[in-house]
């Protein structure tokens, strides 16, 4: 094969040629540009940096804004696509709410990986994991304009989460409180529903949904078949039903209450004007807002009057309060898990162990002073053996 034969540039400066290809033409013909450089290492930098400038001058052509390509991403990847509720509480809200806000109409391909930055940096009081979903967004906004010829790279990369805001302690009810809640609970007209969170865990959807034929007396067993939500549906807030179905993680999820009498009891005196155990005021589904800024406030309300010592917490925290009294009482975590619905044991364990630090510290000291009064017991044998 005959060497290449060097240019007449190549020959007079001592230089090294590439020749990039850089597509065809309309006519179906290569499109071939040289570059130059002392190295041929160089030439080929040369020629990457001019590929690049290419590609960058194709993207602005396209003149997309960030609240153009964030409005079509939403709609036609997310909408449809997932729950209601998610689709409202953990994307359409963070959009609307923080990122299009801030980026305007600036156009897609003049956001930098600084710009992020100082939008992530200006949301430090917020928690980590509020930072994590934005930059999550926001990466999945900027890789889906790759995919469509938008942009040639996504600027969402090395970005550095620190939060100024100090995780929040969960707040729960001691026992003795949930004692005196329950017994205030026995005589309100609201009180059957509060019980039922203290004694089952159930998430608020969960108790709103539950059914008659969910209760099986016989065995004092509830089976938590579905959930209810508020999402939006073609504009408009729904209160919707989603049964669980053999993939979702609360499938088969039973609940005893076999260890005490109160659940009995309580929904024994209700009366069964409805499918649902806690309808509203019409025998259909209740509304989780209602109910909160309703029936549950009421009892709230009320009981505070009696008891100002008690706290008012929201239906979660009675959740988490059942969850807790469990783990203090020695219950192991797995059976923990599958009453509480968690996915993984990690979730359970993260909220149950790392959350209970005055519980640890406490079982801590037990712990060292059984060690105390073993060690003292078995001085005291040696002692009496060696006399």
């Amino acid at each position: 094969m005959p060497k290449k034969k060097k240019t007449i540039r190549e020959q007079n400066q001592k230089l090294k040629e590439v020749k990039a290809y850089l597509g065809k033409d309309m006519n179906g013909e290569r499109i071939q540009k040289s570059f130059y450089g002392k190295t041929l290492a160089e030439a080929k930098e040369k020629a990457a940096e001019y590929k690049e400038q290419l590609k960058r001058s194709e993207v602005v052509n396209k003149n997309i804004s960030f609240t153009e390509w964030a409005e079509k991403w939403i709609k036609t990847y997310k909408e449809k696509n997932i729950k209601g509720s998610t689709y409202a509480i953990k994307y359409k809200s963070f959009l609307e709410g923080h990122l299009k806000p801030h980026f305007k109409n600036v156009k897609m391909a003049n956001i930098g990986q600084i710009d992020i930055q100082n939008f992530i940096n200006s949301k430090s009081k917020f928690a980590k994991e509020t930072q994590k979903r934005y930059v999550s967004i926001l990466k999945a906004i900027f890789e889906s304009a790759i995919e469509n010829n938008i942009i040639y790279k996504n600027p969402v990369k090395n970005i550095v989460i620190k939060s100024e805001n100090k995780k929040k302690k969960k707040r729960v009810y001691k026992q003795k409180e949930v004692e005196k809640i329950i017994e205030f609970a026995k005589n309100h007209k609201h009180g059957a529903a509060i019980i039922v969170f203290l004694k089952t865990g159930l998430r608020r959807g969960e108790l709103l949904a539950l059914k008659w034929i969910d209760i099986d007396f016989d065995n004092d067993i509830i089976n938590v078949k579905r959930n209810v939500a508020d999402e939006p549906v073609n504009g408009i807030l729904t209160t919707v039903v989603t049964e669980y179905s053999n993939s979702t993680k609360n499938h088969d999820r039973q609940i005893p209450f076999n260890d005490t009498n109160e659940v009995r009891e309580a929904l024994s005196k209700l009366e069964r004007t409805s499918e649902f155990i806690f309808p509203n005021t019409k025998g259909k589904v209740n509304s989780p807002n209602n109910y909160s800024h309703i029936q549950y406030k009421s009892f709230m309300t009320d009981l505070n009057e009696k008891y100002p010592e008690i706290n008012k917490l929201n239906a979660h925290e009675l959740r988490h309060t059942y969850g807790t009294l469990l783990y203090e009482s020695g219950v192991d975590l797995r059976v923990i898990q599958k009453l509480m619905g968690h996915t993984k044991l990690s979730v359970t364990s993260e909220i149950y162990i790392q959350d209970n630090i005055d519980f640890i510290k406490k079982a801590l000291k037990k712990k060292k002073r059984r060690n105390i009064i073993k060690v003292t017991k078995v001085k005291k044998v040696r002692t009496l053996y060696e006399h």
